[in-house]
C-alpha cells in the first residue's frame, strides 16, 4: 500500500485558511501541499455539473461553491490515481484534536489499508446522531477505533482515499449533482466501504462557511415538492437496498 499523503484543499486567496493549515501541518512534522480550490463563475458552464438532474432531484441548482468544492476533491482523487498514492484529504478548516498526533495516525491506517485498498476512511464527521448504530472493524492504537455506522456521519472535511477508491468514485463522478458530501454518503452509488475512525481525530476551525454564501433554495409549490420527491424515490429506494451489504460488507 502506498504511503499517504496530504493534500489539503484551499484558493490561493484563502491567505488566513492557507496560514492555519500550514501552520499546524508543519508542526506535525508531516509532507502536505496545496490543491487550490476551484472558483466557478457560470455553474450551468461546468461540463460535468448534470444541471438537468439535479432540478429533477432537488428542484434549485447547486450552488457555485458547491461545484467548486466537489472539483476540488476530484482533482484530489485524480491525484491519488494517477501518483498511485493514497491521500488523506482535508478541507482548510479542520485541525487534529491531539497535536502530534498525526505521523501515528497516518501509519496506522496504512497497516488497515494493506488488507483492504478499496476503502474510504472518514476522520471528520458532522452528524453525530447517524452514529448511534455501529459496529467496531479493528482497533487502533491510542484507543482509536475503525468503525462501520450504519447511516452516514457525512461530511468531507477530513478523509482518506486510496488509488483504487479514487478510480471507483471518479468514474462514478463523472457527471455530478450534490454536493461532494452527499455524493461521498451515498455508498450504494460508488459501492465501496466507507469506514469512520472513532473518535474523530480531527475537528473544525472557527471560520465562517464559504459555501453557504451563495446558496439559495426557492419556494416550492406542493406540486413540485411531489414531482422532486417522486423522482427521488429511486435512489431512496437503491439506499435501503443497498443498507445490509453497506452496514456488513
Amino acid at each position: 500500500m502506498p504511503e499517504i499523503k496530504i493534500k489539503y484543499i484551499a484558493t490561493p486567496s484563502e491567505i488566513e485558511r492557507i496560514a492555519f493549515m500550514e501552520g499546524w501541518l508543519a508542526k506535525e512534522n508531516v509532507d502536505f501541499n496545496r490543491v487550490d480550490g476551484v472558483l466557478v463563475d457560470a455553474p450551468h458552464l461546468v461540463g460535468s455539473y448534470d444541471r438537468s438532474k439535479r432540478l429533477r432531484r432537488y428542484g434549485f441548482d447547486m450552488s457555485a461553491s458547491e461545484i467548486g468544492c466537489f472539483l476540488a476533491h476530484k482533482a484530489c482523487w485524480e491525484a491519488s490515481e494517477a501518483e498511485n498514492i493514497s491521500v488523506l484529504i482535508l478541507e482548510s478548516d479542520v485541525f487534529p484534536v491531539r497535536s502530534g498526533s498525526i505521523r501515528r495516525l497516518l501509519q496506522d491506517i496504512e497497516q488497515q489499508l494493506e488488507e483492504n485498498d478499496k476503502n474510504l476512511i472518514r476522520l471528520h464527521g458532522i452528524f453525530p446522531r447517524n452514529e448511534k448504530f455501529l459496529r467496531t472493524v479493528s482497533k487502533f492504537s491510542d484507543d482509536y477505533r475503525l468503525v462501520q455506522t450504519l447511516f452516514d456521519p457525512m461530511g468531507a472535511g477530513a478523509y482518506v482515499v486510496t488509488p483504487d477508491a479514487s478510480i471507483r468514485l471518479l468514474e462514478c463522478s463523472e457527471t455530478f449533482f450534490e454536493p461532494v458530501d452527499i455524493f461521498l454518503s451515498h455508498t450504494w452509488r460508488y459501492r465501496l466501504p466507507f469506514r469512520t475512525l472513532k473518535p474523530y481525530p480531527f475537528r473544525v476551525g472557527n471560520f465562517p462557511s464559504v459555501i453557504g454564501e451563495d446558496r439559495r433554495r426557492p419556494s416550492q409549490s406542493l406540486f413540485r415538492r411531489l414531482t422532486i420527491e417522486l423522482n427521488r424515490a429511486t435512489d431512496d429506494w437503491r439506499r435501503l437496498i443497498y443498507l445490509p451489504k453497506h452496514f456488513w460488507g
